[in-house]
C-alpha cells in the first residue's frame, strides 16, 4: 500500500510538471484563443510584449524579407516564452508570408507560427527574440501578432504572468517609382563665397523633386 502511494505521488508530481509545457505552444494569439489562459489564468498588464522592424518601418514590399524582434517585458519574472504570427486580419487565423526562425534565438516553427524553444532568460526585466518574415506577393494590410508569457521558472504553470501584444498592421505595397538614386550632374552657386542673397543651380539626370540645405 505504501509503494503504491509513492507511485501516485510521483505520477501526480510529473503531471503537473508536463502541463507547465516549457517548448511552447502556437494558436494562442486571437482574443478568443484564450490565449495562455489555460494553465496561466487571466491576462496581465504586467507583462508587456513589443515588436520592433530592424529598419523602423512595418511597409515592406511584396515577397520581400524583414527582420523583426519581439521584446517581452516584466519586472519580476526570470524567463520568458512567446508565440508569434502574422495574420490576414486580427480576428482570423489566416497565416500569411512566411515567418521564419534566425539561429541562435530561441524560437522554433510550428504551424507556420513561431514559438520559444523553452523558456528564454530574462536580463534587465526583458527578453528578445528576433525572426525573419517574408510578405506575400500579394499587396494589402497583415497583421503582426504575439502572445508572451512571464514566468518564475518554478517548472509548474503557477506565479507565471502572460499578456497579448496589440496587433501590428504591416502594409504590403510596391515601390511608388521615386528615382532615388537620381545623382546631381552639374552645380553652381553665385555669387561664391556665398553673400546674403546667391543663386543655386544644378542639373539632375532625370526630372524630379528637389531639396537642399
Amino acid at each position: 500500500m505504501l509503494r503504491f502511494s509513492v507511485l501516485c505521488i510521483s505520477f501526480i508530481l510529473t503531471f503537473g510538471i508536463m502541463q507547465a509545457d516549457p517548448g511552447g505552444k502556437t494558436g494562442r494569439l486571437l482574443s478568443n484563443s484564450g490565449g495562455c489562459g489555460g494553465c496561466h489564468g487571466n491576462a496581465s498588464s504586467n507583462t508587456s510584449v513589443s515588436i520592433n522592424s530592424k529598419t523602423g518601418s512595418f511597409t515592406i514590399q511584396p515577397g520581400a524579407k524583414a527582420e523583426f524582434t519581439a521584446i517581452v517585458a516584466h519586472a519580476s519574472k526570470t524567463g520568458a516564452g512567446i508565440n508569434i504570427g502574422v495574420k490576414s486580419s486580427p480576428s482570423s487565423n489566416t497565416n500569411s508570408g512566411t515567418l521564419d526562425v534566425i539561429a541562435g534565438q530561441g524560437l522554433k516553427k510550428s504551424s507556420s507560427e513561431l514559438t520559444h524553444t523553452s523558456p528564454k532568460t530574462m536580463a534587465s526585466g526583458k527578453a528578445e527574440f528576433s525572426f525573419t518574415w517574408t510578405a506575400p506577393s500579394q499587396e494589402g494590410v497583415y497583421y503582426l501578432m504575439a502572445t508572451a508569457n512571464a514566468v518564475n521558472r518554478n517548472g509548474g504553470d503557477s506565479g507565471d504572468e502572460w499578456n497579448f501584444m496589440t496587433p501590428i498592421q504591416i502594409t504590403v505595397a510596391a515601390s511608388t517609382g521615386v528615382h532615388e538614386a537620381n545623382q546631381i550632374s552639374s552645380l553652381s552657386v553665385f555669387p561664391n563665397p556665398v553673400q546674403e542673397y546667391s543663386i543655386f543651380q544644378f542639373e539632375v539626370d532625370l526630372p524630379s523633386e528637389a531639396s537642399y540645405s
